[in-house]
């Protein structure tokens, strides 16, 4: 006797979630270059802990300390490298802490859904999470952005316990809001607290027909453990601060956070209004339900359902999130990424009820369109994984300038990086460099030896020491312009020999100010 469909639907189901989780997170994950300069300063990073044990911070191959993150990703990178055996960590091990991330990210509305009774909402929420266009992407790449997701969303659903249980429960999840605040400020710092704290006080003023007293209690319920997460991580930031004599607290939080959030620093400045613009975009298919979702959620805010009052817990967590970001002057969208969960959950829990509003013959042609959309999605990602990133990753990759450059610089020298910031070359190179930006600091690496093996952009080769009588250079390896039309930055990179004629005299060239010269 053949199993009724409801049965072959839960036999079949569990099996195709799996294979989908791996067609958009896991599949082809290390087979493409680290084109991203944030993927391959995690590798290099990463690389000097396995090296150098410690708490850090780090030090990049030319001896810059890194200043610009906390090290937490690093140590993820670091350790997954241990376990896959690498001395120096490759793609998998510098992307899969990433893919988890993402992972972990959807196994939170699972939880949540369970938690909630309703873990078909839960394991919808999660599948719409991960076939959002932008969503499978950051899955797949090494940005910090992802593990803050994850923090935030196992944050915000611990803050969602909190308001709603006592007891054991209450504590248990307050516990775990002040762990994942904690991830999150190793990861990112200070945005992780500000997120968090700004859902918690969005959660506790949005209580429902609360009193003064009772929204100040929840408050302090849903902020103390942020504050006191944030707090436990103080004693790093401060030893990373007195290692480099002040300079990672006038990198990282005055240029990189402070100058990100208020602006007035050299970092570009974006409209108000970026987010609300594009990010429907990045997060298609399921943004294009999010309006309807949103409208049925607040049209009948009295008619507390229990899926209408999960989906109100879901639009503050958004609208806290989104709030935050969008009142920042720096913008991309990258940074979006931890209000995505939020989405995905409003957008279940409105599906979820619509559901149970159909009739047996439309429910089941709505589930059938989901599960088609979904399998769809899957099917994009596989085609563009087989097909267009091998394309993309003969144009990019550097892997084999790198071979190129190992080949022609002898073991005992130092390869020379001239107004150049390659963190993809140096991963691929993994050996000591120096970075020098003016002519006169690159005139000194020949006054020892007579020579220097300096890597450059081909139209420096028309400039400077270059074409002074006093120098000469030959050329030891290039990158075939051909290659690509549309990334001269990978194309034009060069690697010259460059010999001083004559000795060196008092006279040195004037200098240039630190920054690229245009092209000529």
């Amino acid at each position: 006797m053949l199993p009724d469909r409801a049965t072959m639907v839960r036999l079949l189901a569990a099996p195709a979630i799996t294979l989908a989780v791996y067609l958009l997170v896991f599949h082809r994950l290390a087979e493409r270059g680290l084109w991203s300069s944030h993927e391959a300063r995690a590798g290099l990073n990463a690389s000097w802990y396995l090296r150098n044990p410690g708490w850090g911070p780090s030090l990049l191959p030319d001896g810059t300390p890194e200043l610009q993150k906390p090290p937490l990703s690093y140590w993820l990178i670091a350790g997954t490298a241990r376990l896959l055996g690498e001395d120096h960590p490759g793609p998998l091990a510098i992307r899969l802490p990433s893919a988890v991330a993402a992972i972990v990210c959807a196994g939170c509305l699972v939880f949540l859904g369970v938690w909630t009774g309703n873990p078909r909402r839960g394991i919808v929420a999660g599948m719409m999470l991960l076939t959002m266009m932008h969503f499978t992407w950051l899955a797949r790449i090494a940005r910090t952005d992802m593990l803050l997701a994850a923090a935030i969303t196992a944050g915000c659903c611990c803050q969602v316990v909190i308001r709603r249980e006592a007891g054991l429960a209450r504590y248990s999840a307050a516990a775990g809001l002040a762990l994942s605040c904690a991830i999150g400020v190793m990861t990112k710092g200070p945005l992780a607290p500000v997120l968090l704290a700004a859902v918690g006080v969005g959660l506790a003023v949005f209580r429902a027909r609360a009193t003064l007293s009772e929204i100040i209690r929840h408050a302090v319920w849903l902020v103390l453990p942020v504050v006191a997460g944030a707090v436990a991580c103080l004693p790093w930031f401060l030893e990373a601060d007195a290692r480099t004599h002040g300079k990672f607290t006038e990198e990282f939080f005055w240029l990189h956070t402070w100058g990100r959030g208020m602006g007035g620093t050299r970092l570009r400045e974006h409209p108000w209004w970026l987010y609300l613009v594009q990010g429907p975009f990045v997060a298609l298919p399921w943004s294009l339900l999010l309006v309807p979702a949103l409208v049925w959620a607040v049209r009948k805010r009295g008619d507390a359902t229990p899926a209408r009052r999960d989906a109100l817990d879901g639009i503050i967590w958004l609208a806290a999130i989104t709030g935050v970001l969008t009142a920042a002057r720096f913008k991309r969208m990258d940074y979006l990424i931890p209000a995505f969960p939020a989405a995905a959950w409003v957008v279940a829990c409105w599906w979820e009820a619509r559901q149970m509003s159909l009739g047996l013959a439309w429910r089941r042609r709505e589930r059938g369109g989901l599960v088609a959309a979904m399998a769809l999605v899957a099917a994009g990602w596989c085609f563009h994984i087989e097909w267009a990133l091998p394309f993309d990753n003969r144009q990019r990759d550097l892997a084999a300038m790198a071979r190129s450059i190992n080949d022609q610089v002898p073991g005992d020298e130092t390869p020379v990086f001239f107004q150049l910031e390659q963190h993809e070359l140096a991963y691929w190179l993994n050996r000591p460099l120096r970075t020098r930006i003016g002519w006169p600091e690159l005139a000194s690496e020949t006054d020892s030896t007579g020579a220097a093996w300096v890597v450059t952009p081909r139209q420096r080769l028309a400039e400077g020491l270059f074409i002074e009588p006093g120098f000469a250079w030959k050329m030891l390896a290039e990158r075939n312009p051909g290659l690509t039309l549309s990334l001269p930055e990978r194309a034009d990179l060069v690697l010259v020999r460059l010999e001083r004629m004559r000795p060196a005299s008092p006279v040195v060239l004037a200098s240039c100010p630190e920054s690229t010269p245009s092209n000529r």
